[in-house]
């Protein structure tokens, strides 16, 4: 985990940054400027440490050698520990100093990453990806079963004027024990669902990722185990971690339930058009 104090940091324009501890600023400065050389000393030159020679028209008095000069003293550079007067004003956003290497310069992301190497997969993951294979198979099983009792129902009643007898009839036939089995199964593997998420929650957070994808996601009706995979293998690999397989192993068993409950679906409905129109010609000749 990057963890560097605040301070300026050398950017990519030749100016050096402001690094609040979180994230960078636009607060900057010029770089730090060589110190600069001190001026040797010079003495007198010839001419001044010679005195002048009289003329024979103006006698001249010889003037004392100049005094050598005193050396320049080095120009202090700007003082580049001292924080800027607003720190926050005008931040940047993060993305913009992507390019900078990575271990020379700190972290501009919200929360700290991951210790490189650290997994983001728990075996909780892998059960919300796989627990919801569960109610499909149940599902793909009831409707399979209805094909055969659908074959055994006395729908003559449509045709003699009793229509109650055949309603009753279908009745027992789809809310039979399978039917009830089935939504009991799929309240259970809701539930499960939502622990799992909760679970797989907590065990990121001991893993070292800071607050993880909420577990709480999970209980949307439906989509809730879609939603939390999602979420979670975005923040794990925005955290520094890899975390896929959980998100292939979702996408795997949702195209295997739809391709399971489409064939039982449409073998049901072939089996209904043929039962119906077998004793339509009876009940009104349509």
């Amino acid at each position: 985990m990057t963890s560097i104090p605040p301070g300026w940091y050398p950017d990519q324009h030749g100016t050096t940054r402001w690094w609040d501890g979180a994230q960078w600023t636009a607060a900057t400065q010029p770089a730090q400027p060589a110190a600069a050389q001190p001026v040797q000393p010079t003495g007198p030159t010839q001419q001044q440490a010679e005195p002048a020679q009289p003329t024979e028209q103006q006698p001249v008095q010889s003037m004392p050698p100049a005094q050598p000069a005193q050396p320049v003293q080095p120009v202090q550079p700007a003082a580049a520990s001292a924080a800027p007067t607003d720190p926050q004003a005008g931040a940047q956003d993060a993305g913009q100093y992507a390019a900078y290497p990575q271990a020379a310069y700190p972290q501009a992301s919200e929360y700290p990453r991951v210790t490189p190497g650290t997994t983001g997969l728990t075996i909780w993951a892998w059960l919300v990806a796989f627990v919801p294979l569960v109610s499909t198979l149940a599902g793909a099983g009831y409707l399979s079963s209805l094909t055969g009792a659908l074959a055994s129902v006395d729908m003559s009643g449509l045709a003699t004027g009793s229509p109650d007898e055949a309603v009753q009839a279908l009745n027992g036939v789809f809310l039979n024990g399978s039917y009830w089995l089935v939504v009991l199964l799929g309240w259970l593997v809701y539930a499960a669902i939502v622990v799992f998420a909760f679970l797989d929650y907590r065990a990121l957070a001991r893993l070292g990722y800071v607050k993880p994808f909420h577990w709480a996601w999970a209980f949307i009706p439906g989509v809730g185990n879609i939603v939390y995979i999602i979420g979670r293998t975005v923040v794990v690999h925005r955290r520094g971690g890899k975390a896929l397989g959980p998100l292939w192993a979702m996408i795997g068993v949702w195209a295997a339930s739809f391709v399971v409950s489409s064939i039982a679906g449409a073998v049901l409905s072939a089996q209904l058009v043929q039962i119906f129109g077998n004793i339509g010609p009876q009940v009104g000749g349509y």
